[in-house]
């Protein structure tokens, strides 16, 4: 990377590994109709008595999960919104009664789900078992393992017991490094210090290797009793697969300082690399467009001052790098944007109409279901655009350059 050799003397190591890691299981049978007909005939039950029988078996799970639970001594959380954070609610039961390795908690709570369901079919006039779409319990669980960190398991509660895992390639690196005995600086989720970098570059490097479905299979057979019966009568277990992967590259600068000094080049740098995907010209008639107002839901949004420095404040704190995966929240924004007035309800109010202009301009999104916001592409170009435009004291130029497209020659 060529910013690494021109900053040479003011980083201090580059790292490389796995990140966020989503690792999905799946009982492949039950998305086939001969392996759904051969799990009933060989466990005698009849398509009318399905129904039954898998509320049977997801009233044993549910038991099981809380005796599981209560027996180390670890606490149940049934969260009744999709909206309350799971990792929040987690890190929570964490510092409130902390522990060294284990179970952190049991989350229960019910979501959208592809489950199974005897279903009579018009044409033939008989039952079949099918893959439909419909509301179920969902576990997850929060775990502090001693060789994968913080991590979480989901298991489906209704068939056919789909699991989710997800591992933090960052977490594996730092179990493995207090082994080893290097000593390292973590902020968030990244590293600021490591004091061998080629040994700590080395153990991620074997990262790619590491066998999971064995582990992971013994992890899931604790939590689901019912599998053992599955493995039964297919001879056979889960089908783990890579759902989502993540590689990063961590370059740790010598101290904040640094990185401070070349940060308005590094902005540079990226819009520049931009530019070449998007003509800078392209990205000067955005800028322009969202000083215009808007409408939205049959509502007009005014637009953007984007040279006033309480919208520069604004932009600065949208675009904070640590919103990138987490997103972020009405609550979040608040407490950057008025550090004195945060709680009261009149800046809460004020920022949910901030939401409302960037909603209506195209710069954020919100995610489905959660009160949580994210940047989009445009965002990232406009507020970007105008940081760096304003960095470079180019506004008076940009400005100008506005002016006379709008006024008739």
């Amino acid at each position: 990377m060529k910013i690494i050799k021109k900053y040479q003397d003011k980083i201090n190591g580059v790292l490389s590994t796995f990140d966020r890691i989503i690792i999905k299981g799946h009982i492949r049978q039950f998305y086939s109709p001969s392996g759904k007909r051969h799990f009933l005939s060989a466990n005698n039950i009849l398509y009318k008595d399905f129904g039954s029988y898998a509320n049977r078996v997801t009233e044993d799970l549910k038991n099981h999960i809380k005796q599981l639970t209560d027996k180390v001594n670890r606490p149940y959380i049934y969260l009744n919104s999709s909206k309350i954070s799971k990792e929040a609610t987690a890190l929570k039961a964490l510092k409130d009664n902390p522990i060294e390795s284990g179970l952190i908690c049991t989350i229960a709570t019910v979501e959208l789900c592809s489950s199974l369901q005897a279903i009579p079919n018009k044409e033939t006039q008989k039952l079949e078992l099918r893959n439909v779409n419909r509301k179920c319990l969902y576990f997850y669980f929060y775990f502090l393992d001693p060789e994968f960190g913080f991590m979480h398991i989901k298991l489906q509660s209704w068939f056919p017991f789909m699991v989710q895992v997800y591992l933090n390639g960052r977490e594996y690196l730092a179990k493995k490094l207090d082994k080893e005995g290097i000593e390292y600086r973590r902020y968030d989720n990244s590293f600021t210090y490591i004091s061998d970098i080629e040994k700590a570059q080395e153990i991620a490097n074997k990262i790619e290797s590491v066998k999971l479905t064995g582990r992971l299979d013994a992890i899931v057979s604790k939590l689901n009793p019912y599998l053992s019966t599955i493995q039964d009568t297919f001879s056979m277990g889960y089908y783990w697969c890579v759902d989502q992967c993540e590689y990063a590259t961590n370059i740790m600068f010598n101290n904040r300082e640094d990185l401070e000094e070349i940060y308005p080049s590094l902005v540079e740098h990226a819009l520049g690399s931009l530019a070449d995907v998007v003509p800078a010209g392209e990205i000067i008639k955005e800028i322009e467009n969202v000083t215009q107002r808007k409408r939205r839901n049959n509502r007009y949004q005014s637009g953007f001052n984007v040279w006033s420095p309480e919208t520069s404040l604004m932009f600065s704190i949208i675009m904070d790098g640590s919103h990138t995966i987490n997103g972020f929240t009405n609550k979040d924004i608040c407490a950057k944007l008025y550090p004195t007035q945060n709680k009261e309800p009149k800046m809460r109010n004020k920022v949910t109409r901030l939401f409302s202009k960037l909603l209506a301009h195209g710069l954020i999104r919100k995610a489905p279901r959660l009160r949580k916001y994210y940047v989009t592409s445009k965002g990232y170009r406009v507020m970007g655009g105008v940081l760096y435009l304003k960095e470079k004291e180019c506004t008076g130029y940009a400005l100008n350059k506005m002016h006379s497209e709008k006024t008739p020659a």
